[in-house]
């Protein structure tokens, strides 16, 4: 009855002959076999009855005391927890290990689902704000590793040409659909061509960025029905986008221009298009006597590379620089 609360480690192993040592009604919280040294094997008697250990999970001194319970006397009934709370007065075999956690599992666990509730809020919000810029960078990031197993080939290609107009447009639409589909589907007969359009061959349940990534990159061409040029937006401003970052990951310019009001005004894109690659610029001509050309020079526009239309003038500049 010392009040007890601590021992240094060693204290007792210079006590060679040591034998009976009686440490009970203190205030030791615990039991370390640093205090006995090679000693403890050497114990007759180590009475620690009536203290209030602290009964914690993992408390190494339970496992000491199971190593000398030879020594200790009335180690299940008199040898008592004092904290925690619920444990208190109850013999220190009396918790369930069943209930002990794995503090740094906890910590794991706890990590991982803040991960996971930060991830479910950030996903949904970076999609709202700004889904479209991601989704671009992502491919556009792709672009620039080394060549790829499954980069697609020229002859898995679905379709000879993605036609991308404005629906709002009613004037556009009926144009495709009534003359453009029609001639190069119906009317060329072994040389009929395969077109991609959105409103027949989109597929339903997917996403309009996977419908118009998989229709990018299975034709091999893209023609873009424009009445204006000047101003591009939505679908067409996407597209064109899909085009570029193909054009600068497969080295491919598969853009084919089909103007159908030649008096309007014209973007300085356009008008740098028709310097460096005429034969892919076409302006529908409203003369019926007109249309024949058109359409044979359309038909060459979409099955041969555009490498072939480039002006020579700027090629031989570009490989001199």
């Amino acid at each position: 009855r010392n009040s007890i609360i601590f021992v240094v480690p060693g204290f007792f192993a210079l006590a060679t002959r040591l034998r009976e040592l009686n440490l009970s009604a203190n205030a030791l919280r615990t039991v370390e076999p640093s205090w006995f040294g090679f000693l403890a094997g050497s114990l007759e008697v180590l009475d620690v009855s009536a203290n209030p250990l602290h009964c914690a999970c993992g408390a190494a001194f339970v496992d000491f005391l199971l190593q000398v319970q030879a020594a200790v006397p009335g180690l299940p009934s008199r040898v008592k927890c004092g904290s925690p709370g619920q444990l208190q007065g109850r013999s220190i075999f009396a918790q369930d290990l069943r209930l002990c956690l794995d503090e740094s599992l906890s910590w794991d666990c706890f990590g991982l689902s803040l991960l996971v509730v930060a991830l479910g809020l950030a996903m949904p919000m970076s999609h709202h704000l700004c889904g479209w810029d991601l989704w671009y960078c992502f491919h556009l990031g792709l672009a620039w590793l080394p060549r790829r197993g499954w980069q697609r080939g020229a002859d898995a290609l679905s379709y000879d040409a993605f036609v991308v107009f404005d629906k709002a447009q009613s004037a556009v639409a009926d144009w495709v659909y009534n003359e453009l589909r029609v001639r190069l589907e119906e009317r060329r007969g072994r040389r009929a061509l395969r077109l991609c359009l959105e409103e027949r061959d989109w597929l339903p349940g997917k996403t309009l960025f996977e419908n118009l990534w998989a229709s990018v990159y299975s034709s091999r061409k893209m023609l873009f029905v424009l009445a204006h040029t000047d101003q591009v937006s939505g679908l067409l401003r996407a597209s064109f986008l899909l085009a570029q970052q193909r054009l600068l990951e497969d080295r491919k310019d598969v853009v084919v221009l089909v103007i159908l009001r030649p008096d309007a005004r014209r973007s300085r894109y356009v008008r740098l298009r028709q310097r460096l690659c005429r034969q892919s610029v076409l302006f529908w001509p409203h003369q019926p006597s007109g249309q024949c050309s058109f359409w044979a020079q359309l038909g060459m526009a979409l099955t041969r590379d555009n490498r072939h239309f480039y002006n020579q003038n700027f090629c031989w500049l570009s490989s001199t620089e």
